[in-house]
């Protein structure tokens, strides 16, 4: 089960492209988990209040078997935010499966 939520702390600057690779493990926190088939999302939300999100964004299955999994972040996404400080959560969200995989701050910055 992927259940160790992992600490990594994310930056962007405003107007710019950019991927984010993440490794989701087993509980263990050091064995990859297979993702095959998993539905997970990167959600930005507001620094302290994950009740106000930004924006969200769905996650490819990069290497799958080894649990990795890629979120692009287009110019787009943020074009609305200023620069500033807010929190991320990396999920999982399919049938009957919500889980916290990654987590941390997300710093949007200017250029």
């Amino acid at each position: 089960m992927a259940d160790a939520a992992v600490i990594v702390n994310l930056f962007q600057y405003v107007n710019t492209d950019k991927q984010f690779q993440f490794t989701v493990y087993k509980s263990d926190g050091v064995t990859p988990q297979d993702v095959t088939g998993f539905t997970i999302s990167l959600v930005v939300h507001a620094y302290g209040d994950p009740n106000v999100a930004y924006f969200t964004k769905s996650a490819a299955l990069t290497t799958p078997t080894k649990g990795v999994v890629t979120v692009t972040v287009s110019a787009a996404d943020n074009a609305s935010m200023p620069p500033n400080l807010y929190d991320y959560r990396l999920e999982r969200t399919d049938a009957a499966n919500d889980i916290v995989l990654a987590r941390g701050t997300y710093s949007l910055l200017g250029k």
